[in-house]
């Protein structure tokens, strides 16, 4: 995965910004599309892969990347019309 290969070369800030870069697409463009409800894609899993990863800073992790997870299971909750804390 490009964002794995560029925590194991020490591009944290990279990382981040993929990550972050990631979140702002789905938001803006992806929930609420066809898409996701046809194939039963969870992109916001793609978030929650690096929550525990402790290559990245944990206030970044605790803070900015816990938002986009957030923020991304209600985004695709909305759009699926279900209560996102079921």
């Amino acid at each position: 995965m490009f964002i794995d290969d560029l925590l194991s070369r020490g591009e944290f800030r990279e990382a981040q910004d993929v990550l972050r870069n990631y979140f702002y697409t789905l938001k803006k463009s992806y929930f609420g599309k066809a898409a996701h409800t046809e194939i039963n894609l969870h992109a916001e899993r793609v978030l929650m892969e690096f929550q525990s990863d402790e290559r990245l800073d944990l206030r970044w992790r605790n803070n900015q990347l816990a938002r986009f997870v957030a923020d991304a299971e209600n985004l695709r909750a909305r759009a699926l019309h279900v209560d996102p804390s079921h």
